[in-house]
């Protein structure tokens, strides 16, 4: 829900935030998919690691802070690193089927809440919204939840 709606919001901030048109756009969305392609490659590597909760975690909480750092990128070049590292960061998601799945159900929830906050104020705040919301959400599920930490 928190994590997935900037995705839908893309176009809005190519336009608003960083005055940009489809074609850039378009090298947005593939920096998004060259990092997930990386990111996937480390994956692999990560397949033996014993503290595989700890490492969805912590991807999560760097996707909230990609996506809030994506918000303060007043260029081009710097929103295609940084989309660059939240596509590295979303392929950690995919690790667990019902953490993703979970996501994907509730992403449409998430879209509605974030354009109406884009509408609202602004793309940008809406943008850190998102991020702040989804780091608070995996701090709480890390305190609370102790046994998704020590999956392995």
């Amino acid at each position: 829900m928190f994590g997935l709606a900037y995705r839908d919001l893309l176009p809005a901030f190519a336009v608003e935030a960083l005055d940009e048109g489809p074609e850039q756009y378009g090298l947005m969305l593939s920096m998004i998919g060259l990092g997930s392609i990386v990111g996937t490659f480390a994956l692999a590597a990560q397949a033996s690691s014993r503290k595989k909760g700890a490492i969805i975690m912590a991807m999560a909480v760097a996707l909230g802070a990609s996506i809030v750092l994506l918000s303060f990128s007043g260029t081009l070049a710097i929103a295609l690193v940084v989309l660059f590292a939240i596509g590295f960061v979303t392929a950690f998601r995919g690790r667990v089927a019902s953490f993703h799945m979970l996501t994907s159900g509730m992403h449409p929830v998430g879209t509605l809440l974030f354009g109406f906050i884009a509408e609202a104020t602004d793309i940008r705040i809406a943008f850190r919204i998102s991020g702040v919301a989804l780091i608070g959400i995996i701090g709480v599920l890390g305190l609370w939840r102790g046994d998704v930490r020590r999956l392995g």
